[in-house]
């Protein structure tokens, strides 16, 4: 399906024009005119479409027309740093977004108080949080997605609280396996199997339940067994089926995590197949982080079978995967 930025641009200029609405104050998900239909453009155009570069370029038109109402004009700063943030990464673009997230804490801070603020603040610190992550900076990541859930509990906000708690852990996970702090990292993994629980709980029957309670949650679930080297088969095989069956409503954007999950299934059933399958995932396009993991289960198998693995763990990307690169090496000690 296409879409037209320019229509999509007027629509979202012609509704903050007018709008008077503020979040509710017991649910800063709900009330927003404006919020609700940024949210609506980045699911078709980010998750179903895969096209962060045209979010980004959309919010940055919006911005131009909204530049005399405060709230509104951080609202799509903050879209236009989502779309940024979800585009390759390099050095180039890590330092570009660190001063758009340094700029966006100005901004949204001197905004007037009221639920408007609130919920650019909620947003500020996820995105900043899921920034850091993207760049390895797993500590800080952390650090935002525990105040964005603070912000979500303080406004009712019940997804968005369990989303967050569920990220802050499963990248305090990621910091504890950098810095090879094992007996934390198992008792991370234990607290989120607990998160994901409230994340299912929380987001049943709303619009986060695809995306989070049979998307993102158990693919990062499937991604911390391999690390960990913990599988339990009974988890493994839910965790699984919600994923895949997820992936045929979540679009491109999820398409990556769909790859890598049939590929490690293929090799937990002994299917012959599964090697050639992590091989494509990991000389792919997809998220460092993705890549790296695949070559983590090849080699698995390779020092099983008594084979070198120093090749294949060289060919682990870095940025966003240091964890993955960190257990990688100690492989070799």
């Amino acid at each position: 399906m296409t879409f037209d930025k320019a229509t999509l641009v007027v629509l979202l200029a012609t509704t903050a024009s007018v709008d008077k609405t503020s979040p509710d104050p017991n649910n800063l998900r709900n009330g927003w005119r404006t919020d609700i239909l940024l949210a609506e453009i980045d699911r078709f155009v980010v998750i179903e479409q895969n096209n962060p570069a045209a979010y980004a370029d959309i919010c940055r038109l919006v911005s131009k027309f909204v530049k005399n109402l405060p709230e509104i004009s951080a609202l799509v700063q903050l879209g236009i740093f989502r779309g940024e943030r979800l585009l390759p990464m390099n050095t180039e673009r890590e330092q570009a977004l660190l001063q758009m997230a340094e700029e966006l804490g100005r901004i949204v801070s001197a905004l007037p108080g009221g639920t408007r603020k609130m919920r650019c603040l909620s947003l500020l610190d996820y995105h900043r949080g899921v920034f850091y992550n993207d760049y390895g900076h797993f500590d800080q990541a952390a650090k935002m997605q525990s105040q964005s859930a603070e912000n979500a509990k303080r406004f009712g906000d019940k997804p968005g609280e369990a989303i967050g708690h569920f990220l802050s852990v499963f990248y305090s996970l990621k910091h504890a396996l950098r810095n090879n702090l094992m007996d934390e990292a198992q008792v991370l993994f234990e607290n989120l199997k607990g998160a994901f629980n409230d994340v299912i709980e929380a987001t049943r029957d709303t619009a986060f339940q695809v995306q989070w309670a049979e998307g993102n949650c158990p693919v990062h679930m499937i991604e911390a067994s391999i690390w960990l080297s913990k599988i339990n088969p009974i988890f493994w095989e839910r965790w699984v089926g919600l994923a895949v069956k997820a992936g045929s409503s979540l679009g491109g954007g999820f398409e990556a995590n769909v790859e890598l999950i049939k590929a490690v299934h293929m090799d937990f059933c002994h299917n012959p197949g599964a090697e050639g399958l992590l091989e494509e995932v990991a000389s792919g396009v997809g998220p460092n982080e993705i890549r790296a993991t695949a070559l983590l289960v090849l080699a698995y198998h390779a020092m099983g079978d008594g084979k070198n693995i120093g090749e294949i763990i060289g060919r682990m990307p870095e940025q966003g995967a240091q964890h993955v690169c960190a257990i990688a090496r100690r492989m070799l000690a």
